[in-house]
């Protein structure tokens, strides 16, 4: 049951009943509900993910590109990671990665057959982490570069100068398809 107090004063009661609303009655100091505030929310990791990290590099990828391929893999997990809503503690990741069904922590453990060891796998996952880090200042730095570039479908022309000629413009602009 819910109870919502309709005016300032709190004298009215309003109690909701599957959708009805019926007066409960006028109190002089009503008591108050209020619904259970929501459950702290977990971070949402996307489910590939959770996929790359349970199942590993594909073994036709592993076999065309070697670590390369474990080292793709584990710097697209760990933007995934960060990039989650809240974003996801590092050390969540490496707990992650170096559990017993994780593949892709067994893959980054073996460079070219032999096993790397605890220290060497920490070294290449804080390198992988820090890879993955990518600023504001950088993304609206690629995002400038993005616009100045000329593109064939825009008959050579730049994204921004065109779109500084629209501003700048009187005619009202035909929005196509």
């Amino acid at each position: 049951m819910l109870a919502v107090a309709t005016d300032p004063e709190w004298a009215n009661l309003v109690e909701i009943h599957g959708g009805d609303e019926v007066l409960a009655g006028l109190y002089a100091n009503p008591p108050i509900f209020f619904p259970e505030p929501p459950p702290a929310t977990a971070p949402t990791i996307p489910g590939r993910a959770h996929d790359l990290i349970r199942l590993g590099v594909p073994q036709a990828e592993l076999n065309a590109a070697g670590s390369r391929a474990v080292f793709k893999a584990l710097v697209a997990t760990a933007m995934m990671w960060q990039q989650a809503n809240p974003p996801c503690e590092r050390m969540e990741w490496y707990r992650r990665l170096t559990s017993p069904e994780g593949r892709l922590g067994q893959q980054a453990r073996l460079d070219r057959g032999r096993d790397i060891g605890d220290e060497e796998l920490r070294k290449l996952l804080d390198k992988v982490w820090a890879k993955s880090i990518r600023s504001p200042a950088h993304l609206l730095a690629v995002q400038d570069e993005l616009d100045k570039r000329p593109r064939l479908v825009l008959h050579d022309r730049a994204p921004a100068e065109l779109f500084r000629a629209l501003l700048a413009s009187n005619n009202p602009s035909v929005l196509r398809r």
